[in-house]
């Protein structure tokens, strides 16, 4: 299935509603009166700036720069002088506006300014520092190209323009467009089906993939987030605290455009500084008495694994000196499975510091459909099931059992689909599979893409007969709509005759006494001259290095034992030392290249390095 995005996107739309309407049992009516809800950014913000005037809407939370913040008055005049700088540069309805570089207030300027004229905001993913600057800035020059950008828009001095770059896209600074003094344009009446922003998915230094979102699709997806999520919020929306990049699905709607939607103000981490220094995040939370936060499952094992339970924070935060985490009333977990050993691990460590447990949820989502399709939520918490270990990793049936009688697993559920969604799990021919069987999990919502933008090359089969897309994520859905997800089908490793995954391996590993929580990560290799598939392991641990080899014997056994094959290679690592993304999530292929370049040690020969 192949569609032209620009051509034909409001047929598109029409679609897709047409497709909700038949399968939710709506009359056409009914959800054009859904569908033509006023789109709210600026309105919002107005609102705010008219109630609240000095009220702090977002707040820098730094070790490394000055502290500031913006007031909801300051953001609108600021987005009022953004949109008449962007307007003088020739910016119009529907022009792309690339944004790079991260943690800037004026980044809110730029972004709001852009919608103030009816422009498409689109907030880029920062270099990563081991990819070479050079490779990335001319990726970025053709990354801009396909997607039509008309400027862009840099903050910080990190990100100065190379003098050998030779784009013909004109690019300025973040304090350019926010001091400008030109005519302030009227604010674009935007209508629900027109675009908002686009949302970049994958590297810049791979193959670009952006998604174009509309006014309409961000309302709905946030309207039932909320409504799922609402108990959790007081009348007033709380106070958000996020390290997430903007460029990320979860940071830009859970804690940017969600916030702005509540009145709530953020309080805002730089991601490098925050992998860097995990513990920042909870010195916001206590001197800002932070109440909600969204974070991929790896930040609880990074914070439980590098903080101490008797970390102080500075002086000027608290009084008594220490962590308090009792003001958190929703932390969610997103972005990937979740994983029982890191909950408990987070919790065991951090509840003696305040945290509520009632506090820790569960999410799930993906770009393609805004961000989230399913959650726990304050009257629905998520579920905690033993399966039975050897139907799961033989048959992917998820058998409830008892661990005192037989080896089991532990699953936890990522909650259940927000109204208006619905998720199907298939097997491999796109036949529906009963309930406790795993498979490929499907997605259809209001508010699902309908392809990425100006790349018709991706675009075939996106979708079935009946409009659900096929996420890449393999899980199943129990008797009572919860859903579990439970890995990637690209990750899947052919080992013999068996089929593994490597979350399941990792889970294994990260139960062995020794093991840093949550880190460790599994890969495949090629073993052997004909390129027989193998899985390597490699873990982290705080242990002396002479105890390696012991856990690695038990990482062995344990493997061996849940699948019946050998691991061909189990490597130990001093803490801290595993390949991670710039958020600090642990990177399998980034892991398996330092591994075949011999950072952790000299390869067996049988191992194919090229």
């Amino acid at each position: 299935m192949s569609r032209n995005l620009h051509g034909r996107r409001r047929t598109a739309l029409s679609q897709r509603l047409d497709s909700a309407v038949r399968a939710f049992g709506f009359s056409r009516e009914v959800s054009l009166k859904y569908e033509m809800r006023p789109a709210r950014i600026l309105d919002l913000l107005r609102e705010h700036a008219e109630k609240d005037p000095t009220g702090i809407g977002v707040q820098i939370f730094s070790k490394r720069k000055k502290q500031g913040s913006l007031t909801w008055s300051e953001m609108r005049d600021g987005a009022g002088r953004a949109a008449s700088f962007l307007r003088s540069e020739g910016i119009q309805r529907g022009d792309v506006v690339a944004l790079l570089g991260g943690h800037d207030l004026d980044l809110y300027k730029v972004w709001l300014g852009a919608v103030w004229c009816g422009a498409v905001p689109w907030v880029l993913p920062e270099p990563d520092a081991l990819v070479d600057r050079s490779t990335y800035w001319a990726r970025l020059e053709a990354t801009l190209k396909l997607a039509g950008a008309k400027l862009l828009a840099i903050g910080g001095s990190a990100f100065e323009v190379p003098v050998a770059w030779t784009s013909e896209i004109p690019h300025v600074t973040y304090a350019d467009v926010s001091r400008g003094k030109g005519p302030l344009p009227s604010p674009y009446k935007a209508k629900v089906e027109d675009p908002l922003l686009l949302q970049h998915s994958g590297a810049i230094t791979g193959q670009p993939r952006s998604i174009l979102l509309t006014h309409g699709m961000v309302e709905r997806q946030i309207d039932g987030l909320l409504s799922r999520t609402s108990r959790t919020s007081d009348p007033t929306g709380g106070v958000f605290a996020s390290w997430l990049p903007l460029s990320h699905d979860l940071g830009m709607i859970g804690s940017f455009i969600a916030p702005l939607r509540l009145g709530a103000p953020v309080v805002w981490l730089s991601p490098l500084e925050w992998a860097s220094n995990p513990a920042l995040f909870l010195e916001a939370v206590t001197k800002h008495r932070v109440s909600h936060a969204t974070f991929p499952s790896f930040a609880f094992a990074v914070l439980a694994n590098t903080v101490q339970a008797d970390t102080v924070v500075a002086e000027e935060a608290r009084p008594e000196g220490r962590i308090d985490l009792s003001s958190m009333r929703a932390v969610y977990s997103s972005g990937e499975p979740v994983s029982e050993v890191t909950a408990r691990a987070f919790l065991e460590r951090f509840e003696p510091l305040g945290f509520p447990r009632t506090a820790l949820h569960v999410a799930y989502g993906m770009a393609e459909s805004v961000a989230i399709v399913a959650a726990s939520g304050p009257d629905d918490a998520p579920k905690v099931v033993t399966i039975n270990e050897a139907k799961w990793l033989n048959g992917r049936q998820a058998v409830p059992s008892d661990p005192a009688k037989v080896a089991c697993v532990t699953h936890v559920s990522s909650g259940r689909a927000l109204k208006h969604c619905e998720i199907r799990i298939a097997g491999a021919g796109g036949q529906p599979l009963p309930l406790r069987h795993a498979g490929h999990v499907l997605v259809k919502t209001p508010y699902l893409f309908s392809g990425y933008d100006r790349r018709e090359d991706l675009d075939v089969d996106l979708f079935d007969e009946e409009g659900f897309y096929d996420t890449g994520d393999l899980g199943y859905v129990d008797e009572d709509g919860h859903v579990f997800v439970t890995g990637r089908k690209d990750d899947l490793v052919i080992v013999g005759d068996r089929n593994v995954y490597p979350q399941d391996v990792e889970d294994i590993a990260n139960g062995v006494l020794g093991v840093r929580s949550g880190c460790s990560v599994c890969f495949r290799v090629d073993v052997g001259k004909v390129g027989i598939e193998g899985i390597v392991v490699v873990f982290e641990s705080d242990a002396s290095e002479e105890a390696w080899p012991s856990i690695a014997h038990d990482i062995r056994q344990k493997v061996a034992k849940a699948f019946e094959i050998d691991v061909v290679d189990v490597r130990g690592a001093a803490g801290a030392s595993l390949r991670r993304s710039p958020a600090g999530k642990l990177a399998r292929d980034g892991n398996r290249a330092w591994y075949l370049g011999r950072r952790f040690g000299d390869v067996r020969a049988e191992i194919l390095t090229s």
